[in-house]
């Protein structure tokens, strides 16, 4: 788990630190700063990884076009490691550090801009420091797209991860797998989405090419709705309710979680990602950003984050548990109006 992420001069945040929960929500208004803290983050998996690739087209930079003079992200787990990143954009230099903190110093290797190859072997003694550190900054940025969701999914293969991309592409075809392993969990998936929608009466499978598929809902009185003509509360509870059974990676960044959803789903999605936190199958840490009074009422004093930016200073990030009299001001309020003034 993330237990420690330090930014400094990265985007619009000019330093913050910030000790997240297993589920954490940052909590702002638009521009804020909130997406920015979920960029240095894949920023920092992408540092870390093994072949790292520059230029994608579907990857955010690396690094800030602003970047100042000088940029450092450090990261720190759960189980005594950490990982540190500084890079001096003027001399296209980059050095990547990681750190078991029982020993307390931190042992270096070093990256060369702008290509990000290396410059150097690992040190035999990071090897196993170095895997364990790709494994936990392996994440997913999810912002559920409803085209993305209803879209034809092409089949997973027997020996691919059985996940959606972060918008949603894959939705069926993860059902679909989910079908051939035969061990309930479609079925359980299935009651829990008639338990949200009471009009269902299941879902299947349609073949559109050899190698494509996607989904269809049966209602009670035996109409067949496709995806494409689906709801996008339907779609959107299909992804959230099957993340439970997925190969998720360790880490979720969930943007707005609340879009396309009535008020009464929001509680139900949040309790399927918390959920998550505690899976003893593969327990995954939930970040979250939103804007949303209904999410954070899901979440204790200890789990938001409350985010601000102004001109001077940039984006601020303030531990709501740093504002007693707020914390305590908020109890006396009712359920459905406790965080209505934060948000």
């Amino acid at each position: 788990m993330l237990k420690r992420l330090e930014i400094e001069n990265y985007g619009s945040i000019r330093h913050a630190e910030v000790k997240p929960t297993p589920l954490h929500a940052f909590v702002g208004p638009n521009d804020a700063g909130k997406s920015t803290v979920f960029k240095a983050i894949e920023a920092l998996s992408r540092f870390v990884a093994l072949h790292p690739q520059a230029g994608l087209p579907d990857q955010p930079p690396l690094i800030p076009a602003r970047a100042r003079e000088t940029l450092t992200l450090t990261a720190e787990f759960a189980g005594s490691i950490g990982f540190n990143i500084g890079f001096a954009p003027r001399a296209q230099t980059l050095e990547s550090y990681i750190r078991e903190t029982m020993q307390g110093e931190w042992l270096g290797y070093r990256h060369i801009m702008p290509d990000l190859k290396w410059a150097s072997d690992e040190p035999a003694e990071l090897v196993p420091f170095a895997a364990r550190i790709r494994e936990k900054l392996d994440c997913t940025r999810i912002e559920l797209s409803d085209a993305a969701l209803r879209s034809d999914s092409p089949s997973i293969g027997a020996r691919e991860p059985v996940m959606f991309d972060g918008e949603g592409h894959g939705l069926a075809a993860v059902y679909d797998s989910l079908m051939a392993r035969a061990d309930g969990s479609f079925e359980e998936l299935g009651a829990r989405m008639r338990g949200h929608f009471p009009w269902l009466g299941g879902f299947e499978l349609v073949t559109l090419t050899p190698v494509t598929k996607n989904l269809v809902a049966r209602t009670l009185d035996g109409q067949r709705i496709p995806a494409k003509q689906l709801g996008s509360g339907v779609m959107r509870m299909l992804a959230w309710e099957a993340l439970g059974f997925l190969d998720r990676p360790h880490l979720l960044l969930v943007e707005e979680p609340e879009a396309g959803l009535s008020p009464a789903l929001i509680p139900a999605t949040m309790e399927r990602l918390r959920a998550l936190t505690t899976d003893p199958r593969r327990a995954t840490q939930v970040l979250i950003a939103t804007r949303s009074p209904l999410v954070v009422n899901e979440l204790g004093p200890d789990e938001i984050t409350v985010v601000r930016r102004n001109p001077s200073e940039g984006s601020m990030f303030t531990p709501l548990t740093a504002q007693p009299e707020y914390v305590a001001r908020s109890q006396t309020l009712p359920r459905g109006l406790r965080w209505l003034d934060l948000v």
